[in-house]
């Protein structure tokens, strides 16, 4: 073995992953409150303060996406009931 390697056991080399993962905790800053009028980008994204967030288990059209029904038929445009 060379000098100046240590050689860890499976075990050990999961305890030394765990410490590194539990260290990075502390050191990764948290991200920062984002609190505003949100803007409307399309049917899954918002924009606040020029910040845009992602809205995470939504699943819409993009506004560049044609809307199709399963027959392959432009979907109409939805309104709102009066």
């Amino acid at each position: 073995m060379q000098e100046g390697v240590i050689a860890l056991s499976s075990r050990g080399s999961r305890l030394v992953l765990a410490v590194a993962a539990a260290l990075l905790m502390f050191v990764t800053p948290a991200p920062a409150d984002t609190a505003g009028i949100a803007s409307v980008i399309d049917g899954d994204t918002i924009e606040i303060h020029g910040q845009r967030v992602r809205l995470h288990g939504i699943d819409a059209p993009e506004s560049s996406q044609a809307c199709l029904n399963a027959a392959g038929q432009k979907c109409a445009a939805a309104s709102a009931p009066p």
